[in-house]
């Protein structure tokens, strides 16, 4: 695993206006090969490289993970298609990430879904 910087310095990366996409790109394979893909993701969101975006779409498909789709979103937003997001929420509802089903079927716009994860939310809550 690579040397992580310190947050202190990723923000100032994630400002910095002169460093290179290629730079940008190295950095978020690190914090994404240490199992921080939203750190990642921001990197990534700056270098706009197709290839590191569809990296974080497999792993928010793969997690069923609305907060990563929500990144991809904001870089490729075609890629954040209705099917997509269904599938984001299938996989989080198998997973038991309820919050992010419910989230991902709004998107989607599938209100039957969005009912059932919101009543197995409750559920949960009030158990």
């Amino acid at each position: 695993m690579a040397d992580l910087p310190h947050p202190d310095q990723v923000r100032v990366l994630l400002t910095d206006p002169k460093i290179a996409p290629g730079a940008l790109d190295r950095h978020g394979d690190a914090f994404f090969e240490s199992g921080r893909p939203s750190v990642a993701a921001q990197f990534y969101e700056r270098s706009k490289s197709p290839d590191r975006v569809k990296k974080i779409l497999e792993r928010a498909l793969k997690d069923g993970d609305a907060f990563l789709m929500e990144w991809v979103s904001r870089i490729a937003p075609d890629q954040a298609t209705a099917e997509t997001w269904e599938k984001i929420g299938d996989t989080a509802m198998q997973q038991g990430k309820l919050s992010f089903a419910k989230l991902a079927f709004e998107k989607a716009g599938r209100d039957g879904k969005v009912a059932e994860a919101t009543h197995a939310l409750l559920k949960m809550l009030n158990a």
